[in-house]
């Protein structure tokens, strides 16, 4: 059997959305029978064995020069050709995004040492931008180390098809990609008193209906969910606004001196464990998530919306892939313009049987195309 060697830029005890799914990955190839060894930054000389049987070398220091010569030194008394999964965003692999020496070091094992190369890309490059200009040396440098990577890979996974025109472009074959879509990264919640009891706690305040968001609230999606919240909340009384995931806190504290008269109607849960994160999606009766680019494939927090069977409202935007209109997994409006995306809300909080048949779909889709296991599906076939 020829092991799994993943290159991750960020893996646990590091927090974030790759970092999350790399350990799915690695431990989902483990349940299978696969041999999954994960190569993190460090400098320790050991290999660690987790509780789930993945082994871990942290020894590639910072993906640079004696990084990666140590890298290679451990790699090399291994078999002589290896199956490296790479993991890749730009920014993972230190040097502000533009680590070019490691863009050379993945072309170099497949075409030096006759590895077959893998690459999953989360992301592809930083896009170009009027300004500042000096951004626009970070996006050439991730154009350059993606060229340079995708020459001799065997196979280039994507987390959305949004990517597969940018790979083509530099220099792939449409037949090197498959679509990986990225699974939740929060797990499914049965905990139906824990529910009831968010839900109590919510719907005493005065408000009939309990409306979520999860996400970390970046000044890129904050800025499209805010006035929504604004409009919603100025529209109806009836409804009680949940914030969830890191930066919650902040968000809902900035809304509030803005607009006090809210308070009372809005909660944030803050940074909470993935369990808790369930938990409280699953006590709401509908999940916003507003996305500048549109729903996708690779939106971990719309993804345990899903999971958790909760019906969702998002929208069209020009990273939105067609498997969104032809599900129908969440209710899309054609555009992330407040009074639009309001008007899509009032559809479902006043049709209750239009709102579960949602949600049905939704948890249908996800298992049917989203579930973590028809990502290994994947990957060994």
């Amino acid at each position: 059997m020829q092991p799994w060697e993943i290159i991750a830029g960020e893996y646990p005890p590091s927090v974030g959305g790759v970092a999350d799914y790399t350990q799915a990955i690695a431990n989902g190839l483990v349940e299978r029978g696969e041999i999954v060894r994960v190569w993190q930054r460090g400098e320790e000389t050991e290999p660690i064995v987790s509780s789930s049987g993945v082994i871990h070398h942290r020894c590639a220091g910072n993906f640079t020069g004696s990084g990666l010569r140590r890298l290679s030194c451990d790699l090399d008394q291994l078999t002589d050709c290896k199956r490296i999964l790479i993991q890749y965003v730009p920014h993972a692999y230190g040097c502000r995004g533009m680590n070019i020496g490691f863009a050379e070091w993945v072309r170099s094992r497949a075409l030096v040492y006759g590895d077959d190369v893998q690459i999953m890309f989360h992301e592809v490059a930083y896009p170009w931008v009027r300004w500042p200009l000096k951004h626009n040396l970070i996006a050439a440098a991730n154009r350059w180390m993606a060229r340079r990577m995708i020459r001799n890979a065997s196979t280039l996974y994507v987390s959305t098809t949004a990517w597969c025109d940018h790979l083509v472009r530099l220099g792939a074959k449409p037949e090197q990609i498959q679509l990986l879509a990225i699974p939740s990264n929060i797990p499914e919640s049965t905990d139906h008193q824990r529910i009831s009891q968010i839900r109590n706690e919510l719907v005493r305040l005065g408000t009939g209906s309990i409306i979520g968001h999860f996400g970390t609230y970046g000044k890129w999606v904050s800025e499209s969910l805010r006035p929504i919240l604004e409009n919603l909340l100025q529209q109806r009384t009836d409804v009680h606004i949940m914030l969830l995931g890191g930066g919650s806190v902040e968000f809902r504290d900035g809304l509030v001196v803005e607009h006090p008269h809210f308070a009372s109607r809005l909660s944030a849960t803050g940074r909470i464990e993935t369990m808790g994160v369930a938990n409280h999606l699953s006590a709401c009766d509908l999940m916003l998530q507003p996305f500048p680019d549109g729903a996708n494939t690779r939106r971990t927090s719309l993804m345990a919306c899903l999971i958790n069977g909760v019906a969702t409202v998002s929208n069209v935007g020009h990273n939105t892939e067609s498997i969104w209109r032809e599900t129908q997994a969440v209710a899309l409006a054609p555009n992330i313009d407040p009074i639009t995306f309001v008007n899509k809300i009032n559809s479902l909080l006043s049709n209750s049987d239009a709102r579960l048949s949602q949600a049905l779909r939704g948890k249908r889709v996800y298992d049917q195309y989203f579930d973590i296991s028809r990502t290994i599906d994947t990957l060994i076939s």
